[in-house]
């Protein structure tokens, strides 16, 4: 269950495509590391519909963390203690989403946005007291940040277009996001109090990848990555002062990229031959591996 830009702000590129692990009947989406590396969180609608499970970052011990019945349940990210998994909870009958956070162990489901809008791609801060998240609340994708509790909901940008995919850098003194401001789509970074919005780079190069609602940095503070729309879905990597724009994974579609927490691997979705499946490579996008193939 993948949201593209056209169902965002109408720009024609196309929507992220799902992951599936290890059942290719089964689509599995949105991967995300835990913080020790030992386990991943990902959706799933193996029973039917999209909820959330847990996995050893081995693929085993596949458990329901999350059963929703009467939502589709996605993007779960978790906690920087690993206490907590926020994920995006979607109304199948008027495509309202909200976002909600469990106990890691899926206990104490509590619902942290409530307007009847579309809230999604929620972040944790570094020191996990907020969350940064899109919403188009006020008719267009913007970023806003809350308390990890919901309250406090703040909007950072204001500008024609449209703003979204909120990463936190790892010392938590900036957000890069993706705008479609000065009528391009690329990347921007911001204090967490909104201010001092400044485009990564005047890169024409980059601005033609047009990146899509993916976006990471890495745990170094060194770069950020993002899968770019235009170049039919595939993950590339450039430093945040806007030097060394290059493809980590040149084949397509690829989508999710999620670093491992000491930075040295990623692990993404990818079609190839074929079969969708969650794959691993270093950073630096050597050594592709396939995880799951069954």
């Amino acid at each position: 269950l993948a949201l593209g830009l056209s169902a965002c702000f109408g720009t024609p590129t196309p929507a992220l495509p799902p992951t599936r692990l290890p059942d290719t009947s089964v689509e599995d989406t949105s991967p995300t590391w835990s913080p020790d590396g030992a386990r991943l969180a990902f959706s799933t609608n193996r029973d039917g519909k999209f909820d959330i499970f847990v996995m050893n970052a081995d693929g085993s011990n596949q458990t329901r963390l999350i059963n929703k019945p009467e939502t589709v349940n996605t993007a779960p990210v978790w906690s920087p203690d690993g206490a907590h998994i926020v994920f995006v909870a979607t109304k199948t009958e008027d495509e309202f989403s909200q976002i909600f956070v469990a106990n890691s162990d899926g206990s104490q489901l509590t619902q942290l946005t409530t307007t009847p809008r579309r809230d999604i791609s929620p972040v944790w801060s570094p020191d996990g007291t907020r969350i940064a998240f899109a919403s188009d609340r006020t008719g267009s994708l913007e970023v806003f940040v809350m308390n990890s509790d919901g309250s406090e909901q703040t909007r950072l940008t204001r500008t024609d277009g449209s703003s979204f995919a909120p990463a936190w850098s790892p010392d938590g003194k900036r957000i890069a996001f993706i705008s479609t401001r000065d009528g391009a789509v690329t990347l921007y970074t911001m204090n967490p109090d909104g201010s001092n919005q400044t485009r990564l780079t005047d890169s024409q190069e980059l601005s033609d990848l047009e990146p899509d609602l993916t976006l990471i940095w890495s745990p170094d503070g060194q770069s950020l990555v993002f899968v770019s729309s235009s170049s039919g879905a595939k993950i590339y990597s450039v430093n945040v002062n806007g030097s060394n724009l290059k493809p980590l994974v040149a084949e397509s579609p690829a989508s999710a990229p999620t670093f491992s927490p000491d930075g040295k691997r990623l692990a993404f979705a990818a079609t190839r031959n074929g079969n969708p499946d969650i794959y691993l490579m270093n950073a630096d996008g050597s050594a592709i591996t396939r995880l799951t193939n069954k």
